[in-house]
């Protein structure tokens, strides 16, 4: 069991017991999310595409639980109450968190937030989900709910209200160098303090960093915020901090997917260095490819080498 699960699970006594286990129940929980969103949301059609994307993450969710099938740890621990269904991702804060990134551009974001974490801790507190099942689950989340979010854009010709403000953004040499630097430092906590401690950074910097976009969505700017729109935003974006949210989520996805250090420390050096490096390089490239006029040859031959490092970690695999 992880540090951070061992540590809710030691809170599990008393009144807070008795909340977690009534949180447990899937009826009662299905209620208090219906009346939750309900509470922040009242238009038909927002309402229906937060049902939409709630199903859509549970199917998702399921689909995982069953393929990996990964033990709950309560199992390992004896205790009297344990379902009987596997582990990974927990679908309790799997539909906490698309709840909470529905409201992301809304005023109320940080009550839902809190929510979503309070429903995570309840799940550590049981002992009947790890940290990993929580970690993905926010990943799982964000993906989710942005497939919907762009299908339901598609769909009903909705309007990406924050594109008519941006202005003065960043430029893409400085995204990608960027780019680079983030996936060498998750690099380098995975390689100096082990993957849980790489896959809880990632988690809390994504939960801080959404509580910023949030800001953002509000106009309510700061130093921080400006700065990093300015240098390293695009013009495109669906949310302010659109790629930085990107990045990580596909990092914490890496780490809560991946067990294996080696094979996870190669898909890293991919990340940062073959992605990052064959748009620097393709930016200057001069043969398109046949099939994508967008993309170059410098720049796949540029991934292709770049990515070349990941040889050290698992070998021939990475050809």
């Amino acid at each position: 069991m992880d540090l951070i699960t061992q540590l809710a699970y030691a809170l599990n006594s008393g009144w807070l017991a008795a909340l977690n286990l009534l949180i447990d129940n899937d009826v009662i929980y299905l209620f208090i999310l219906l009346a939750v969103v309900l509470l922040g949301e009242r238009r038909p059609q927002k309402f229906a595409k937060i049902i939409f994307a709630l199903v859509l993450a549970l199917l998702v969710g399921y689909a995982i639980k069953n393929t990996f099938a990964i033990e709950r740890p309560c199992v390992s621990l004896s205790l009297p109450y344990c379902p009987n269904d596997y582990s990974f991702p927990s679908l309790h804060a799997l539909t906490a968190f698309v709840v909470m990134i529905a409201f992301l551009n809304k005023k109320s974001y940080w009550f839902y937030s809190l929510f979503a974490l309070f429903i995570s801790f309840t799940r550590l507190s049981l002992a009947v989900h790890s940290f990993r099942d929580i970690a993905g689950a926010l990943a799982l989340a964000l993906i989710v709910y942005h497939i919907v979010d762009i299908s339901w854009s598609f769909v009903f010709k909705e309007v990406n209200r924050y594109n008519e403000k941006n202005q003065n953004h960043g430029n893409e040499k400085n995204r990608q160098f960027f780019h680079i630097f983030v996936g060498l430092a998750a690099l380098a906590l995975l390689l100096i303090y082990g993957r849980g401690f790489l896959m809880a950074a990632t988690f809390f910097i994504l939960i801080f960093g959404l509580l910023f976009v949030n800001l953002a969505y509000l106009g309510k700017r700061n130093f921080l915020i400006d700065w990093f729109i300015r240098n390293f935003e695009r013009k495109e974006v669906r949310f302010p901090g659109w790629g930085s949210a990107c990045y990580a989520t596909g990092v914490l996805l890496l780490t809560t997917f991946l067990t294996n250090p080696s094979l996870l420390a190669a898909s890293l050096i991919v990340v940062a260095l073959g992605d990052g490096a064959s748009t620097l390089i393709g930016m200057k490239g001069k043969i398109p490819l046949p099939y994508n006029k967008k993309k170059t040859v410098e720049g796949t031959l540029a991934f292709f080498f770049f990515s070349l490092p990941s040889w050290f970690f698992i070998g021939p695999i990475a050809i």
